[in-house]
């Protein structure tokens, strides 16, 4: 039996994935989502960039979820 890389095992075409964006933008989403449930649990307030400003968000308004922004691109 011989050892395949990952590569052979689930070829993956990086390149798709870029033009498509959306696995990128579920990404962010799930990660943003993430450090919200950090800051809620913590009671820290979460920083973000709205309308060429930061903005703060106190922990009580953070919300449970962020939904992917689908960001459009070529093809989509």
């Amino acid at each position: 039996m011989t050892s395949k890389t990952r590569k052979e095992k689930n070829p993956v075409d990086i390149s798709a994935i870029f033009a498509d964006g959306r696995l990128i933008d579920e990404a962010v989403a799930e990660g943003v989502t993430m450090a919200f449930r950090r800051h809620k649990a913590a009671g820290v307030p979460a920083y973000v960039w709205e309308n060429g400003k930061v903005v703060e968000i106190p922990a009580h308004e953070l919300p449970d979820r962020v939904e992917p922004i689908l960001t459009p691109r070529k093809g989509r």
